[in-house]
């Protein structure tokens, strides 16, 4: 946290309830990913699929005096939980619930030094789909064609659910997040609009954040509207999680 600028960091990591379930076999892979955190220490850190992270106790406690999780005595207010950690104060949040869905979003009011910020994280519909092309080739092709357009109608639906609380903000947007889908689908362009895409802006490379049935993807982001100067743009290649977490750094500008 530079104390003498507008200038701050801020990460996205869909944490995958920090390997709840097992799925990648590793010993503690719950300590790692909190040890990469702590490693990195951004200013400011969104997570999706939180649903463990903050059940524990962990050192995240400490560096992040203030934070936010949609949990209500350990138990998600919404299906899969969303998180903001934060070592600048948190003056308002909100969750904003999608209706009929486990996904959902959140959005904090930062102090950053004079000034006030909003930060949104977002974790768009799951597809839903096991990448593995076995799997995959045993489902009926009518059944799963009709999953993904229903998908693609819910991710369609929260995002302009999404925008519409953006327009309402007094404040200058920070939107991150999981979107479940890539910058080529309506999704990225309804929530891009007039935003700029810190990788896309700052970034090298191809930006994988996800692999699904072996194919990179970049569906994780991080979104700054005109109030903003986006410093740099850092992709994580670290296998800790289906998802591999990102890291900006940015500027208010002074004349916002």
């Amino acid at each position: 946290m530079d104390g003498g600028s507008n200038e701050f960091s801020i990460m996205s990591f869909n944490v995958r309830s920090l390997n709840m379930h097992g799925q990648i076999p590793v010993a503690k892979v719950d300590s790692l990913i909190i040890g990469f955190i702590l490693k990195e220490t951004p200013d400011i850190l969104v997570v999706q699929e939180a649903n463990r992270v903050m059940s524990i106790k962990t050192p995240l406690d400490e560096m992040y005096p203030f934070r936010f999780v949609d949990y209500e005595y350990g138990v998600p207010k919404i299906g899969v939980a969303n998180a903001i950690y934060s070592k600048y104060p948190i003056a308002q949040l909100q969750l904003i619930d999608f209706p009929g869905s486990d996904n959902g979003a959140l959005f904090a009011d930062i102090a950053l030094k004079s000034d006030t910020i909003r930060i949104y994280n977002a974790h768009l519909q799951s597809f839903n789909v096991v990448p593995d092309v076995e799997h995959l080739q045993n489902e009926p092709s009518g059944k799963l064609f009709k999953r993904i357009i229903r998908v693609l109608e819910r991710q369609e639906e929260q995002a302009l659910t999404i925008k519409q609380h953006i327009y309402s903000s007094p404040y200058p947007v920070l939107l991150a997040g999981d979107f479940n889908n890539t910058q080529f689908s309506k999704v990225y362009r309804i929530l891009k609009e007039d935003f700029s895409d810190s990788f896309l802006e700052t970034g090298v490379s191809f930006g994988k954040t996800f692999k699904m049935f072996g194919l990179p993807m970049r569906i994780d982001y991080i979104l700054a509207n005109k109030n903003f100067d986006i410093m740099s743009h850092t992709n994580y290649n670290i296998q800790l999680s289906d998802h591999e977490p990102i890291m900006a750094r940015l500027k208010l500008k002074s004349d916002k």
